[in-house]
């Protein structure tokens, strides 16, 4: 948007900068579930500032909104932070 000049720099920065801060305000008050992951690592890497993890037959442990721990296997898991 920036490069199409529908929004200027600053006021896209602003608009970042205030979803970062709703969005770790929403995790500390509303995300109460947990969440696990085992696999066998194949690739991780770190490149502008962003976390890339390749997981080969995965284990996703969490609960649902029932309180029962759910569990799935993945063949391939990807997870981007």
């Amino acid at each position: 948007m920036v490069e199409n000049e529908i929004l200027t720099a600053e006021l896209a920065f602003r608009v970042l900068f205030q979803f970062d801060k709703t969005m770790t305000e929403a995790f500390k008050t509303q995300a109460r579930n947990n969440v696990s992951i085992g696999g066998h690592l194949h690739t991780y890497q770190f490149y502008n500032y962003l976390w890339k993890f390749i997981l080969h037959n995965a284990v996703v442990r969490y609960q649902n909104n029932g309180g029962a721990t759910v569990k799935e296997n993945v063949d391939r898991l990807k997870i981007v932070a």
